[in-house]
């Protein structure tokens, strides 16, 4: 098998200005990814990320980790710099093996439509028991 790139997803209409991938973890078989929610502070740099829900417990430090180094262009509200809060996005973590063929995790995973939409077998905010 092989990782292939793993990415990530922003539910806002904020100016990304660095948005880093998360490391697929070496003991990954499946592809799988994580729900995520966190602040955005006046500065532009992420703070509070926290993992909502992961298909795999062990890709969520990765998730965190990436989502703290994100950068934002500094938001504004009458020319004043504002925070924003509860923001939510999911990273993705794509396995395949060596022909390209993704391997699915065994709560689905997510992947892009040919239109830049994405596919969300199981969307983020649903809980799995």
């Amino acid at each position: 098998m092989v990782c292939g790139p793993s990415w990530a997803h922003h539910n806002g209409t904020f100016d990304n200005l660095n948005k880093v991938p998360p490391q697929v973890p070496a003991e990954a078989q499946q592809s799988g990814y994580c729900c995520m929610i966190y602040d955005i502070n006046s500065d532009g740099g992420v703070k509070n990320a926290k993992v909502d829900y992961c298909t795999e417990t062990y890709l969520a430090q990765p998730s965190v980790d990436a989502l703290t180094k994100w950068k934002y262009k500094k938001l504004r509200k009458d020319g004043t710099p504002v925070a924003a809060k509860n923001l939510t996005t999911h990273m993705a973590f794509h396995i395949a093996y060596w022909d390209g063929t993704i391997v699915p995790g065994k709560f689905g995973y997510m992947s892009r439509l040919s239109d830049g939409t994405y596919n969300q077998d199981r969307p983020c905010g649903l809980k799995i028991s």
